[in-house]
């Protein structure tokens, strides 16, 4: 589901000193057998499908940037901690001779650093040579940890030069320590590993879990089949497909960010689906045209889904941070088709499995994604004015 909240640590300010997204019934009791080959032929998928995305993650985080997950690499945890935050570019070279001076204050007075060098001409300073000069000088500060403000709380955005904010000779910065970041394409990866943890663990441990064990109902295991189908998916679209907004996150919000996936998602969804003999609220059976019917709406919310983010990510430029009015599939009918495909995929989940704890965590999504979807519309309303096509609505086609 698309967020860069921020609390300081520490306000400090700069003075810049400028030189020059049929009828026939399946059966969903427990069969009276003994072992379930299908359980473990689901799960050999299952283990499989989960090596396909966490191998090449974990050899990515160990190589750095030799392998094609080197932008997860650079968004990484221990990069953004400053454990591993690369230098500044090799090309990048302090020239003394220019003598652009920044002298670094707190709010208090108190001088931190008098003589900070940006290195450049004052008609060739930017934002990102403030950035590096203050890394350079204090590496705790990482560029990802930098809120960069002028006196007048206009935020100081990347690729504009400090010219282009009135900043001159003199000027003031401030300068807000964000405290410890997180690259949001981390925190999608570790958000959607824990329902693909925690399902399979419980589909396969029942008498650990429970104290008892059953072979595996339909309802339990194309649950489980649709669920590491959908969050896979997630995650191919973090490792290849998402382009964020923002770069980072405070990492303190990650534990809040992850409740939703590993509790709501996870535990919570897992416990009373994988428990012996459960068949959902559907009881004796579901009829085979009606599973058919769920799957295919299932796969059509999917793969719809899919299609819209890359529809999203198509319109960035890689580098870019440049916003446009989306087209096609999906969106001349809504602002946000990729939410609504996405609650149609939870809406199929719900029926064919009739648990209480699906149809919550569905709910609390929905609401979530209609939230953000309201921003959204909102945002490109302000943003394209007449541009923007006026008969979309929000969320449902025709509808909200």
């Amino acid at each position: 589901m698309d967020r860069h909240s921020s609390d300081a640590k520490q306000s400090t300010v700069v003075q810049v000193m400028l030189a020059g997204h049929s009828s026939e019934c399946i059966p969903l009791e427990p069969k009276q057998s003994s072992s379930d080959p299908h359980k473990y032929n689901t799960g050999l998928i299952c283990v499989l499908l989960a090596l396909l995305v966490s191998g090449p993650l974990l050899l990515s985080l160990s190589l750095g940037h030799q392998t094609p997950f080197d932008a997860l690499y650079r968004d990484s945890l221990w990069v953004r901690m400053g454990l591993g935050v690369d230098p500044p570019p090799s090309g990048f070279a302090y020239n003394n001779t220019t003598q652009q001076i920044v002298e670094l204050k707190k709010r208090s007075g108190e001088v931190i650093k008098k003589d900070l060098n940006l290195g450049v001409s004052a008609d060739e300073a930017s934002v990102e040579d403030l950035s590096r000069a203050i890394f350079k000088a204090y590496p705790k500060w990482d560029v990802t940890r930098q809120r960069l403000t002028t006196v007048d709380n206009k935020v100081l955005e990347k690729g504009k030069s400090l010219k282009s904010y009135g900043i001159s000779n003199g000027s003031q910065v401030v300068f807000k320590d964000l405290g410890p970041q997180i690259g949001w394409s981390t925190v999608f990866v570790i958000e959607y590993l824990g329902p693909l943890l925690i399902h399979p663990f419980f589909y396969f441990n029942q008498k650990l879990i429970y104290g008892s064990e059953a072979p595996m109902t339909q309802a339990q295991t194309w649950t489980l089949i649709l669920v590491m189908f959908h969050f896979l998916k997630r995650e191919f679209e973090t490792l290849f497909i998402h382009k964020f907004s923002n770069d980072t996150m405070p990492l303190r919000n990650l534990p809040k960010n992850c409740a939703h996936y590993w509790v709501l998602g996870g535990l919570f969804l897992a416990a009373p689906i994988y428990r012996p003999g459960f068949v959902g609220f559907l009881g004796g059976g579901i009829p085979e045209s009606m599973l058919n019917g769920l799957l295919g709406l299932f796969a059509y919310a999917q793969f719809s889904n899919l299609i819209t983010h890359k529809i999203l990510s198509d319109l960035r430029p890689p580098g870019s941070r440049v916003r446009k009015i989306p087209f096609g599939y999906g969106f001349n009918y809504v602002s946000c088709p990729n939410y609504f495909f996405e609650i149609l995929g939870w809406v199929a989940i719900t029926a064919l499995n009739g648990s209480l704890a699906t149809l919550l965590f569905a709910v609390v999504g929905a609401v979530q994604m209609y939230v953000w979807a309201v921003k959204k519309h909102k945002r490109y309303l302000k943003e394209f004015g007449d541009k923007y096509p006026r008969n979309r609505k929000i969320l449902v086609p025709f509808l909200l």
